[in-house]
């Protein structure tokens, strides 16, 4: 007995067996139909089983099986893939979208200025120097501190010139108004004081005084002004020592002045004082006699001037008259008294007093005292 030959096929449909068919037997007999045609359907499963099987094997030993997706190691997308876009904050590993990167360099962008929103722009601003800020500390370290108020500039001749001031060589500006000192005391620089200019003038003296009585007239020389010198120095550390000498009494001398500081030592000595009670007698004697000397000055740098001598005196047929004080460089020496007799008059800045006068009078006036010295200090940076 033979097997049934089988086809590795699909049948569409099983014959169903009529009523009316005959019983016929062999290969294509009636029969035998359905068998052979589930035995061909049969046959085909196991061929696409078998078949399967093997393509599934082969499948999953595939490096990339599916060529329609991406793998999970390293996958390369074509199209246009599209992914969830994660918060502005966020720092996690997952990706970064398109929208995400956009909104990172928009807020990394701020407000800046087109020219300056890109790291090539923001470079090329700062001179492609990779060490900027050192390159920017190191500048300012080179610039002048401004609590100096130009102190630390290393060459005050150099800058002075580079303005256009001049050569260099000369003081540079004054600083506020001079220093003056009417009384004895002490000199400390401005801060930034680089130079300075003294002035020094000695006090003036006093007029003489005279006495007279009915048939004598007589007067008193005037006095001499007190010395002045003017110095230019530079200023070091320390301070310097001023004295303001007084004005002469009556007859008297006047004080010296004096700057002693910062290698100087400046003298202004006093004028002299006037001589008392030069006369005569009677209506008709004549008189003359010259005023007091001025003081002389000593170590300025500039100027070593001597103090005015006293006008002359004099009684002309009985009549007296003294003359005008001794010139300082500050002021006139004062007047002199009047023809019929009086007080001298006093003087001011270092200038000499006059003498005083007696016309045929039992009487004595004094002279005028001279003016007291002074010192003015100008300040320079």
């Amino acid at each position: 007995m033979a097997n049934l030959p089988e086809t590795p096929q699909w049948e569409e449909g099983i014959y169903q067996i009529e009523v009316s068919d005959p019983v016929l037997g062999g290969p294509d007999g009636i029969s035998n139909r359905q068998g052979k045609q589930l035995a061909s359907r049969t046959l085909y499963l196991k061929q696409q089983v078998e078949k399967g099987g093997s393509e599934l094997a082969k499948h999953i030993a595939a490096a990339d099986p599916h060529t329609q997706y991406a793998p999970k190691a390293s996958p390369t997308f074509t199209g246009t893939p599209t992914a969830p876009t994660p918060a502005n904050s966020d720092n996690s590993k997952k990706l970064a979208t398109t929208e995400f990167v956009a909104k990172a360099l928009a807020a990394l962008a701020g407000s800046a200025p087109e020219t300056l929103d890109t790291l090539k722009e923001l470079a090329d601003a700062l001179g492609n120097d990779p060490n900027f800020a050192t390159t920017v500390l190191n500048k300012l370290a080179e610039k002048l501190a401004k609590d100096q108020h130009g102190a630390d500039i290393p060459d005050p001749a150099l800058f002075v010139k580079n303005l256009g001031l001049g050569d260099g060589s000369y003081v540079g500006r004054l600083i506020g108004s001079p220093k003056v000192f009417k009384s004895s005391g002490t000199y400390t620089p401005t801060k930034g004081t680089k130079y300075a200019i003294a002035e020094v003038q000695g006090a003036g003296g006093g007029g003489g005084n005279a006495t007279g009585n009915t048939t004598t007239s007589a007067f008193g020389t005037s006095g001499g002004a007190g010395a002045y010198a003017l110095s230019f120095f530079a200023i070091t550390s320390g301070t310097a020592s001023i004295v303001v000498g007084a004005g002469g009494v009556p007859s008297g001398n006047g004080g010296t002045s004096s700057f002693s500081g910062f290698n100087n030592t400046i003298i202004a000595a006093g004028g002299n004082g006037g001589t008392n009670n030069i006369g005569s007698g009677g209506m008709t004697s004549n008189v003359h006699a010259r005023g007091s000397d001025g003081g002389t000055a000593s170590g300025g740098t500039i100027i070593n001037g001597k103090g005015g001598a006293g006008g002359a005196s004099f009684i002309l047929s009985g009549t007296p008259s003294s003359g005008i004080g001794g010139d300082s460089h500050f002021s006139g020496g004062a007047f002199g008294a009047g023809a019929q007799g009086g007080a001298g008059r006093n003087a001011i800045l270092g200038a000499g007093g006059s003498g005083a006068t007696v016309f045929m009078a039992n009487t004595t006036y004094n002279g005028g005292s001279g003016g007291d010295g002074i010192v003015i200090i100008w300040e320079y940076a």
